[in-house]
């Protein structure tokens, strides 16, 4: 599976490549990760990637210029495959499990990382992104949730989770949390589980009676 994402912040993803989920895909060759830099598809000579919303109105929205070359550069490599395209937004469809298990049935996914008050209207005109939420909070921007739903979807490629039956079992894998198993590790003297405790408190008791 091929991940890739398009931020003014790509020095925010470093942690992603070298740890956890995703980094072990990449070690195992099961995932493919590209952080591209939007400022690098910018005209002019200050690498602008925003500007003031036209019709005016409080703060800025990212330029369609340079996204719409982005996704052109990023399109170009992928040999006659077109990428699913997701662009990180609060008016999107939520994102939970079921999506991604949707993602995941895609074999390249571009993660569009929104700032500011979100993305020229004219990027999802000529792009029709699958525009996707995390959630009613607000965060500074879309990288944290690109990283977040990657993660998601990239536990589900076989292979980068040791154990397939440990991700089967994850408490949203079905789509019901009521699923998931209480785990406790090896009991120790010190830090018995209430339950186990007594009932190994019983068994002690009676072989100290026999």
């Amino acid at each position: 599976m091929r991940i890739d994402f398009v931020t003014i912040f790509p020095r925010m993803f470093e942690p992603l490549l070298v740890e956890g989920v995703i980094a072990r895909g990449i070690k195992q060759g099961l995932i493919e990760v590209r952080v591209w830099d939007l400022r690098e598809f910018a005209a002019d000579k200050h690498r602008s990637t925003d500007d003031e919303a036209y019709g005016g109105g409080p703060g800025m929205v990212m330029l369609a210029e340079p996204v719409l070359r982005a996704v052109e550069a990023v399109a170009a490599e992928g040999g006659g495959a077109t990428p699913h395209i997701v662009m990180t937004s609060p008016t999107g469809r939520v994102f939970n499990q079921k999506v991604a298990h949707e993602l995941h049935t895609r074999s390249w996914v571009v993660f569009l990382c929104g700032r500011y008050e979100g993305f020229d209207e004219r990027v999802r005109e000529l792009l029709h992104p699958d525009e996707i939420s995390i959630g009613d909070f607000v965060v500074s921007g879309g990288e944290l949730p690109s990283m977040l739903m990657a993660d998601a979807v990239g536990r589900l490629v076989e292979g980068v989770v040791g154990n397939a039956d440990s991700v089967v079992a994850d408490s949203f894998y079905g789509g019901d949390p009521r699923q998931a198993r209480a785990g406790y590790s090896p009991i120790r003297p010190s830090r018995e589980h209430p339950e186990v405790a007594q009932g190994a408190g019983v068994a002690r008791d009676a072989e100290k009676a026999s």
